[in-house]
């Protein structure tokens, strides 16, 4: 299930979570997510959007996957974008997925932040 997303410049870098809850990417790639997404340029320059989980309107959603999903956007120095994603049943349930995977990435790989 994808995680996350970060653009530098014109390179995209996907992160997925496999079945045992594992990220699929190196520990570097996480390490450079968990910075980024918590180091935006300005308070302006984050946001979190909460949507019905489907590709567009156009596209039927698929059963298997949650009703909602949550997107935190952060844009930092740079103009690096990360995203992460959150899912849930409920738009609270994929809010705090969301805010658990920020947490995680936090404690797990940026342990350079005391705040966690």
């Amino acid at each position: 299930m994808l995680v996350g997303i970060m653009y530098v410049t014109e390179e995209e870098t996907l992160f997925n979570i496999n079945g045992n809850n594992g990220f699929t990417n190196t520990e570097e790639e996480l390490k450079d997510l968990a910075v980024c997404i918590n180091s935006p340029w300005s308070q302006t320059d984050e946001k979190y959007t909460i949507t019905y989980n489907c590709k567009d309107s156009y596209t039927e959603k698929n059963p298997n996957e949650p009703n909602w999903k949550c997107e935190y956007e952060v844009i930092g120095y740079d103009m690096i974008t990360t995203v992460i994603y959150g899912y849930g049943d409920t738009p609270q349930e994929s809010l705090q997925n969301c805010i658990d995977l920020f947490n995680r990435l936090q404690k797990e790989y940026n342990k350079d932040n005391d705040a966690f």
